[in-house]
């Protein structure tokens, strides 16, 4: 296998591959928004029927997110580090960018 280190220090196996990077980090961002988002709203819920309103919305949207990384994700927990070129170009992003939010 021709494996090349580009660069920008993405790992190139002879063809167009995916950057997920700029993915992950947008996957990470918009989940830490949404954490915050419930936390701050966790702080009032009690206050009146609208906050609690936004207390559940926040929740709701936290945990209705999906990303366009979720199909990676899922496909690396069905196949693991298979033979897929793009699978293990994701998986090698990922570590890369070492993203830091709920469950991550």
């Amino acid at each position: 296998m021709d494996v090349s280190f580009c660069s920008n220090g993405n790992i190139s196996y002879g063809d167009a591959m995916s950057d997920f990077k700029s993915q992950i980090a947008r996957h990470r961002d918009k989940l830490n928004e949404l954490h915050k988002r419930i936390h701050s709203a966790f702080k009032e819920r009690d206050r009146s029927e609208a906050h609690k309103r936004r207390w559940e919305d926040a929740c709701a949207d936290f945990h209705g997110f999906r990303s366009e990384i979720d199909s990676h994700m899922d496909e690396v927990s069905l196949k693991g580090l298979s033979e897929d070129k793009q699978i293990r170009q994701f998986v090698f992003d990922f570590l890369s960018v070492d993203p830091i939010y709920f469950r991550s």
